[in-house]
């Protein structure tokens, strides 16, 4: 390898050719790359000095050299800086030539654009891949553009004409000549030759450090380096443009993605590939198979026609087979495309007749469908459906059948129990759809409807309001609420019906009017009911159920089918954990020397040999956050001060590991974090165990001499989180222990299930045997006991027992201490009762509120990763709001959910010393950023509030209904977005 500095003025007055290979991208420096240049360029000429300014590096490879030719090297980095020099030196050229100045313009573009005397492409200096040749070469040969195709090569060559325009009008033949001398002799690269190297491959390299290029992109490059030079442009007309048009978009088609077709034709036969390895899977098939190029484009394009079936069934001649394919459709399992993939090659080999393959299909929309609404899991289809192609052996279908058994494929009687009270429509719109549509067709009519051309109906509308609620709510009972909700979206209150507008929330016998006069067989059902309540609802669903069986049946025999229910899915964990655990503790055993370890438990994380006292060493599953972690945790006191001390050892702490260690002041954690991982394929369990056993050894090696020297530096006295009763006794009485135990008795009594006394070194907390939360504090004294707690009605609490003769305090962040002794304890049961009971069912309302929080963010999260977001979101929790960091500590997005006001909102916050002028700066151009992001944004810029606030609020939207979060959601991402656009170059210009 190569390397030296060399002016443009070296690169490009010479007999040297530059051919961009078909592998890179096309040319896509945009505006703020040209502005960058054009103001280095105009410093220079404003510089006296004969100064360089290197533009960074250009990586290139020889052809080979041949005596008397032009040399020609393939481009591998660089091509986006030299293209747009030589479209400024096009640009200088062509204004040259206006302001008279010939001699300038033919020494531009005979010595640094063309080989004068040579012909073809031989012609050029430099030669971009197809694509952004032909507009290159014409802006070159000086002809006339295409302005209408939006190239960027056209604009960036009008944007540097532009400007040499203006420097021509202000300075003349002279400024042009000085910006011809510093674009060549003031401009460098660092040029660098690489010689018997795989081009593509230091490519590749090259690119893992910038912005990764698609699978889809790095495999067909990868293809065109098997291709010869010469060779390449009628692979790319022949072969490549044909089969890269199938997944181009259509009149009635949005276009495919190529990756994705990609993955499962590599999954075709049964072996899974991971998400982000399909190119190095790919790499390995085309190895494997040693065909040519031309070869494995024309298998990839008769697979690509099969993929086309499968996303656009309307395309597909045979009728059966399209209505298969539309119903798979409707499953939603585009998981599942490599096993289809494999059926229908087999039916195309002819190894697969027709009603086998129309068979297969049937029954894996059987299997889904089942499952969906026997409230099964989906999250292991993806390699389910690539291990069901390995179960094929001699019948497709029966050997398909007997996988699916196996995997839990729901029998009749689950189907038909969890169907009637399913919310078919809220949790499963196009499955519902297909039911209805099916069920239309089953039924049959005279004068047949075409079932896609109707909308979905709800009989007792979505809300109950206008004229008819009342008639309504007294056909549903006084429990009305709960049972609009129990049964609004479920199978037996759902037609299709061609009136959806008009009929909209009219009252019973108003909709049965117009739903038995149509053609739709469905609605015949409604003409011998009178009333629409929760009752006929049942009735009608359980009918309804009955012929959902049939149209999508399941074979009989096999495993008996198991419900899913909480207890299941409960002890499914245990036995996995523990299972997890097992396998961990022999790779620390067997590879790492480990003694003394324990017996491995269903729990979430496994406590191992630390060998130190006052710290614990945890393996951790963190099941919401899809962590791992191998994590020294420090108790509560001391721990406090020991984390402390190793933060202050830092940097060579982090330098002795080996890695950057995750440090969490909050927790006292100190440890290594993997994301994105998951227990739940034991496939992925051998890689995860031995990075797990590799942080632990070392996290132990390096930490705990550390902490133990702490330990011993300290007094032996034990100010730790927890303590004993022995302690207490010691700064108590058994007597007002005895108190404690009465309060926590009728905690038990009031709250109905079991609570634990946790003894601690400055109080006697409450707490649930299988939860973390308090419901009183105790401050035991020797002739009486302080009593805290937590509560959302504390003055009317605090006057209640102050009326009542009890010694009270309000402590701060909402806390009330009220005095117990023996006398009060026995005078006021009652009222001490009732609070009690307040504390708990407030504890529990909080719970339940969590939990929707957390469900509401974590479908949130699942939505966002969908999208296309610079943002990552927070692992989600029971508050809410959600913050997104934006690369700096004083300022962050945020979105937030208000059930209580109805309401949700978006925003920028600010904190620091520093940000009130930083926001008063962003408020002076709030209608553009108003403008831009599209709305009309609150700000709270109050000096006295700790954190400023620009926010955009959404009341359209009732966040109380669950069916509205996926609109919620994408309004906010939307908005989130914008937000992160407008907000943060601004907050960089602005330090």
């Amino acid at each position: 390898m190569e390397a030296y500095a060399k002016s443009i003025s070296k690169i490009l007055h010479s007999s040297d050719q530059f051919l961009i290979p078909f592998f890179q991208r096309f040319y896509k420096w945009g505006r703020k790359d040209w502005e960058r240049l054009r103001a280095d360029l105009w410093a220079l000429m404003d510089d006296e000095r004969d100064r360089k300014h290197f533009l960074g590096p250009l990586v290139c490879t020889a052809e080979g050299v041949t005596p008397g030719e032009v040399t020609a090297f393939q481009l591998i980095d660089g091509q986006q800086r030299l293209t747009t020099l030589s479209l400024l030196l096009c640009a200088l050229r062509d204004v040259a030539r206006q302001q008279g100045e010939e001699e300038l313009a033919a020494r531009i573009e005979e010595n640094f654009l063309i080989h004068k005397f040579e012909k073809k492409l031989r012609r050029y200096k430099i030669v971009p891949r197809t694509g952004d040749r032909e507009a290159f070469i014409a802006i070159v040969d000086g002809k006339e553009l295409d302005r209408e195709a939006g190239l960027q090569i056209v604009a960036a060559y009008d944007f540097f004409r532009k400007h040499i325009q203006q420097l021509a009008q202000t300075a003349g033949g002279e400024g042009l000549a000085n910006l011809f001398q510093k674009a060549t002799g003031g401009l460098y690269l660092v040029v660098i030759t690489i010689d018997e190297e795989n081009p593509y491959e230091i490519f590749e390299s090259l690119n893992s450090t910038g912005l990764p290029l698609a699978e889809s992109d790095l495999i067909r490059n990868f293809l065109f380096m098997h291709v010869p030079q010469d060779d390449q442009e009628d692979f790319q007309e022949d072969h490549w443009e044909p089969y890269e048009a199938l997944f181009d978009a259509t009149d009635k088609h949005d276009a495919l993605k190529p990756t994705d077709f990609y993955r499962s034709f590599l999954m075709r036969g049964g072996t899974y590939s991971q998400p982000k390895s399909t190119f190095l899977d790919f790499k390995e098939y085309f190895r494997q198979r040693g065909w040519s190029p031309v070869d494995q484009v024309a298998e990839l394009a008769r697979f690509a026609k099969l993929e086309c079936q499968l996303r656009r069934p309307d395309t597909v001649t045979d009728a059966a087979l399209a209505k298969r394919l539309r119903s798979v459709a409707a499953m939603e399992i585009n998981t599942s495309h490599p096993l289809l993939l494999n059926l229908l090659a087999r039916h195309e080999e002819g190894v697969l007749p027709m009603d086998g393959l129309l068979g297969c299909l049937d029954d894996l929309c059987s299997f889904v469908l089942r499952r969906s609404i026997c409230g099964e899991s989906t999250r292991t289809y993806g390699k389910w459906f690539c291990e069901a192609i390995t179960a094929i052996k001699d019948n497709p279908r029966s050997d398909l059948q007997g996988y699916w058994q196996h995997r839990g494929w729901p029998d009749d009687r689950a189907l038909q129990t969890a169907l009637v009270e399913f919310p078919v429509y809220r949790r499963e719109p196009k499955k519902c759809r297909l039911i209805l549509e099916e069920l239309e067709r089953d039924l049959g009519h005279k004068e047949r409807v075409d079932p896609t051309t109707l909308s979905i109906e709800h009989v007792m509308p979505q809300t109950l309001s206008g004229k008819s609620s009342k008639e309504w709510k007294e056909a549903l009972g006084t429990d009305w609420k709960s049972l609009h909700e129990r049964w609004l979206h479920t199978l037996g209150n759902l037609t299709l019906s061609g009136y959806n507008g008009p009929m909209s929330n009219h009252g019973f016998a108003t909709k049965r009017e117009e739903l038995t006069r149509s053609n739709v067989s469905l609605n015949r059902h409604f003409t011998d009911h009178d009333k629409w309540d929760a009752a006929a609802i049942e009735q009608r669903g359980r009918k309804l159920s009955e012929t959902v069986t049939g149209l999508w049946p399941r074979p009989e025999g096999g495993p008996a089918y198991v419900p899913p229910s909480k207890e299941r899915k409960l002890k499914a964990g245990v036995e996995r954990r523990t299972a997890y655990w097992s396998d961990l503790l022999a790779i620390l055993k067997e590879k790492h020397g480990w003694k003394d370890l324990p017996e491995a438990t269903g729990e979430t994380r496994l406590e191992l040999p630390l060998g130190v006292d006052g710290a614990s060493l945890y393996a951790w599953y963190k099941v919401g956050g899809k962590q791992l972690w191998a994590a020294v945790v420090l108790p509560p006191g001391r721990g406090r001060r020991h984390f402390r001390n190793l933060v202050a050892d830092r940097a060579a702490i982090d330098k002795e590991l080996g890695f950057m260690a995750d440090w969490n002041d909050a927790g006292r954690s100190v440890g290594a974090m993997r994301k994105n991982s998951s227990i739940k394929d034991p496939l992925d369990w051998l890689e995860q165990h031995e990075w797990l056993a590799s942080k632990l050894t070392t996290v132990r090696r390096v930490l705990a001499p550390r902490i133990e020297q702490l330990a011993s530096s300290e007094d032996s006295e034990d100010d730790s989180g927890e303590t004993s009763r022995e302690y207490w006794r010691g700064r108590s009485t058994d007597e007002a222990l005895g108190w404690c135990d009465q309060i926590k008795d009728l905690i038990d009594e009031v709250g109905s299930r079991k609570h634990d006394l946790v003894y601690r070194v400055h109080n006697i907390a409450v707490k649930p045997a299988d939860d973390f939360f308090n419901v009183v504090s105790f401050y035991p004294r020797k002739r009486s006991v302080w009593m805290s707690s937590g509560s959302s009605s504390l003055e009317q609490w605090a006057n209640r027992f102050a009326d009542a003769g009890f010694e009270t305090s309000v402590k701060r962040k909402g806390r009330l201490g009220v005095r117990l002794t023996q006398e009060v304890l026995d005078a006021h049961r009652e009222l001490i009762s009732d609070y009690l009971r307040h504390l708990v069912e407030t504890a529990k309302t909080k719970n339940a509120r969590s939990d929707e929080l957390v469900a509401f963010w974590q479908a949130f999260v699942e939505r966002m990763q969908q999208h296309q977001t610079p943002l990552t979101p927070q692992s989600p929790r029971g508050q809410a709001w959600m913050n997104f960091a934006i690369g700096r500590s004083d300022a962050w997005l945020h979105g937030s959910v208000n059930s209580v006001k109805n309401r949700a909102s978006v925003g920028l916050g600010l904190r620091g010393a520093e940000q009130q002028a930083v926001f008063q700066a962003l408020y002076a151009d709030r209608d553009r950023i108003s403008q831009e992001i599209g709305g009309d944004l609150e700000w709270l810029g109050d000096p006295e509030r700790k954190s400023l606030r620009i926010y955009l609020r959404n009341t359209q939207i009732d966040v109380r209904d669950h069916s509205n979060w996926p609109e919620l959601h994408d309004w906010m991402i939307e908005k989130l977005g914008h937000f992160h656009c407008a907000f943060v170059p601004r907050l960089s210009r602005l330090g």
